[in-house]
């Protein structure tokens, strides 16, 4: 009897903490007059309320972009200054929302002197509410294998860019000066990313791992596809995610 009632009283608990609930947070901001300001900054509920605030202390450090001092200010209040000083869409993502795992991008618009976008990804455990790392999914022999594999990639779809880039030239889509400044930034972008953020997806784990350019040249920045399907990669898996991912 005792067991029945603990399975009774758990159950319910173990099936809302599968997925979690995304809305925007409804926050009372002061946006100037004449500007499209999008603000979609998400709040994650789980229907435990543990879980909720250790996930929503992490989203909010990636405010830290903005200015470290004002990380104990209200969201409401960051976001305000933000938009003050030329942020225009601060959106998100969902990526994978399901068996326990939460998968989300934060993009950030910024409007200076020239156009930025940012985006910051983010895997929780809607259990513990712990960010997810790549250790976590991935056995440790595995884990370097895919990293050499990361390098590997990138370095064939750089050089695949340089050529499309040249093509550009001869069509005279950009002058010389741009390209030689581009192909300068491509040669000097690191062959090994130290920090490997990623997404998770129903079908695959998508790896970010850019070239940083400058911004007047930041639209020639090469794009890399770094796609690693589940079904493919399984035996690289830990057994609970390979649980998790794999049903």
């Amino acid at each position: 009897m005792k067991n029945i009632i603990f399975i009774l009283l758990f159950f319910p608990l173990y099936c809302t903490s599968q997925i979690a609930t995304v809305e925007d947070g409804n926050f009372k901001l002061h946006k100037p007059l004449g500007k499209n300001i999008r603000v979609e900054y998400p709040l994650i509920t789980t229907n435990n309320t543990k879980t909720d605030s250790i996930i929503n202390k992490s989203i909010k450090t990636v405010l830290y972009i903005y200015d470290s001092t004002l990380i104990d200010k209200p969201v409401s209040r960051i976001l305000d200054s933000m938009i003050n000083d030329g942020y225009t869409d601060i959106t998100n993502d969902i990526n994978y929302n399901k068996n326990g795992i939460l998968s989300l991008s934060i993009n950030f618009e910024y409007y200076g002197a020239y156009i930025s976008n940012q985006s910051y990804y983010l895997n929780f455990d809607l259990i513990t509410g712990a960010i997810i790392s790549l250790k976590d999914i991935f056995t440790s022999e595995y884990l370097e294998i895919l990293k050499k594999t990361i390098v590997i990639d990138r370095m064939l779809q750089r050089e695949k860019y340089k050529e499309e880039l040249n093509k550009d030239l001869k069509k005279r889509r950009l002058t010389q000066e741009e390209y030689d400044w581009v192909i300068k930034e491509i040669d000097n972008c690191p062959d090994i990313v130290e920090q490997l953020n990623f997404i998770i997806t129903k079908d695959y784990v998508e790896i970010e791992a850019p070239c940083d350019f400058p911004h007047a040249i930041q639209a020639y920045a090469p794009l890399f596809e770094l796609k690693y399907n589940w079904q493919k990669i399984k035996e690289g898996l830990n057994d609970t995610y390979k649980k998790k991912l794999l049903k």
